[in-house]
């Protein structure tokens, strides 16, 4: 089955019954993420995901078990959350970075966080270890974005962005590991990859 992620101004954007959200939310895009057949003659599972404002999907991850890992950036002051994540409140920059997990189905939000603080956040590529754990990449320009102890950067380097690379649990309940990576101009982590031994392989540019 193909999944893919997006973004979209449709308010009549082709959803399923039964999804997670069939609604277009009335801010200026809303993402989507929908699941086809393997020849694409068939929409499977299709929803929106969004809220008051800004929504944009960009990069997307399965597990073995078919749940959907979906990450991008938000603009809403409500964009939807589950309780217990890492994250549950907007961080009144300009955009936060989200990451968000459904059932195959597309009928659940099973966990889904905001990622980001004091400015912009964007996470740009998603992937998965062996373990189950979330990795995200992406670009910030919050010179609080959340690192963790002993993490390689803590620190904001300065320039227009920085990328930065951060771990989750599985449930997106809590950041395992966090980290800056740039200098003193801009840099943004666009996609990243976990090789068998559970490290972690990122790209982007400076």
């Amino acid at each position: 089955n193909v999944y893919v992620t997006g973004e979209t101004l449709s308010s009549d954007f082709p959803t399923t019954p039964g999804a997670y959200d069939t609604s277009y939310n009335s801010g200026y895009h809303d993402a989507f993420v929908s699941k086809f057949n393997s020849g694409l003659t068939s929409l499977l599972a299709s929803t929106f995901l969004g809220r008051n404002s800004d929504e944009y999907g960009y990069s997307i991850a399965i597990d073995g078990g078919g749940n959907v890992y979906v990450t991008g950036e938000t603009l809403s002051s409500d964009f939807p959350t589950t309780p217990s994540a890492y994250d549950t409140s907007y961080n009144s920059g300009y955009h936060d970075a989200f990451v968000s997990k459904f059932n195959s189905g597309l009928t659940k939000l099973l966990a889904s966080t905001v990622l980001g603080k004091n400015s912009d956040d964007f996470g740009y590529s998603i992937a998965l270890d062996a373990a189950g754990n979330i990795y995200v990449a992406g670009a910030t320009y919050s010179t609080n974005f959340p690192t963790t102890a002993d993490a390689y950067d803590t620190s904001y380097n300065g320039g227009h962005h920085d990328a930065f690379v951060s771990k989750f649990n599985n449930t997106l309940t809590t950041l395992l590991a966090s980290t800056f990576l740039g200098g003193g101009s801009a840099d943004y982590g666009m996609s990243i990859t976990i090789d068998g031994a559970g490290n972690a392989l990122v790209t982007g540019n400076t």
